[in-house]
C-alpha cells in the first residue's frame, strides 16, 4: 500500500489547500451572493412598486384637483354668461317696448295728420257730389236746358274732371304725408 506522502506544498513551501474544498467554498459563497442579489432585487422591486403606486396616487389626486378647479372655472364663466344674457334680454325687451311705443305714437300722429289733410279734400268731394246731384236733378226737371245733349255731356265731363282732380289731389296728399 502506498504510504502517505504528507501534506502537499506549493513552490514556496506553503501548504496547498485541497482544490475540492476550495471549490466547495467558492460555490457556497457564489450561492450566498446570488441569494443576496435576489433578495436585493426583491426589495428593489417592492420599493419601486410602492414608488409607482405613490406616483399613480399623486397623479390621480392632482387630476381630481384639476377637474374640480376646471369645474369651478366653467361654473364661474357660466355665471357670467347667464348674467350677461339676462342683462341683454332685459335690454332687448326694454328696447322693443320703447320702439313699439315710438311706432304707435308715430302712427297715431300720422293718422291725425292724414285725416286733417284729407278732411278739406273730402269736404270738397262731398260738395262736388252735392252740386252734381243738384245739376242732374235740375236737368231732369228741365231747368236750364240749352240743349239736352250738350247739357248732359257738360255735366258728365265736369264730374269726370272733378273726380280726376280729386284723385290727383289725394295721391299728392298721400305721397306728401307718406302713408
Amino acid at each position: 500500500m502506498p504510504s502517505n506522502p504528507g501534506p502537499g506544498v506549493d513552490t514556496l513551501g506553503q501548504a496547498v489547500i485541497d482544490p475540492t474544498e476550495n471549490v466547495k467554498d467558492l460555490a457556497a459563497a457564489d450561492r450566498r451572493r446570488a441569494d443576496d442579489l435576489r433578495d436585493a432585487d426583491r426589495r428593489y422591486l417592492f420599493v419601486e412598486l410602492r414608488h409607482v403606486e405613490e406616483k399613480a396616487q399623486m397623479r390621480a389626486e392632482h387630476a381630481a384637483e384639476l377637474r374640480i378647479a376646471e369645474s369651478r372655472r366653467i361654473d364661474a364663466i357660466r355665471a357670467v354668461d347667464v348674467g350677461a344674457a339676462t342683462i341683454l334680454a332685459n335690454q332687448v325687451r326694454d328696447a322693443a317696448e320703447t320702439l313699439r311705443l315710438q311706432v304707435e305714437t308715430a302712427r297715431v300722429a300720422q293718422a291725425g295728420e292724414r285725416d286733417a289733410a284729407l278732411q278739406p279734400v273730402l269736404a270738397r268731394l262731398a260738395e262736388l257730389e252735392r252740386r252734381q246731384y243738384e245739376q242732374a236733378g235740375a236737368y231732369s226737371a228741365g231747368v236750364e236746358q240749352k240743349g239736352s245733349n250738350q247739357w248732359l255731356i257738360t255735366t258728365y265731363v265736369f264730374g269726370a274732371l272733378t273726380f280726376i282732380s280729386i284723385g290727383v289731389a289725394i295721391i299728392a296728399l298721400l305721397v306728401h304725408v307718406k302713408v
